[in-house]
């Protein structure tokens, strides 16, 4: 296992963090400044707090470590 980055960490380095640590890392939408959900749905009540991904497949098994960091390099 990793040892937690030391600070400032990224948040690519967080999220392999846990990855090691047997937790699945989805990435998520942010909250904009205006404080609307950056998923662009006018009608988004969970702002900030829903994944990028059908995240469906990683309910069973975590990602690999590749597919973390690509998701962490677009967004």
């Amino acid at each position: 296992m990793t040892e937690p980055p030391t600070t400032p960490a990224t948040p690519l380095q967080w999220a392999l963090y846990y990855l090691d640590h047997g937790l699945s890392v989805i990435p998520g939408f942010a909250v904009l400044p205006n404080g609307l959900c950056e998923c662009a749905n006018v009608g988004c009540n969970t702002a900030g707090k829903h994944p990028r991904i059908n995240w469906k497949e990683y309910e069973l098994q975590a990602p690999a470590r590749p597919v973390v960091a690509a998701w962490w390099g677009r967004w």
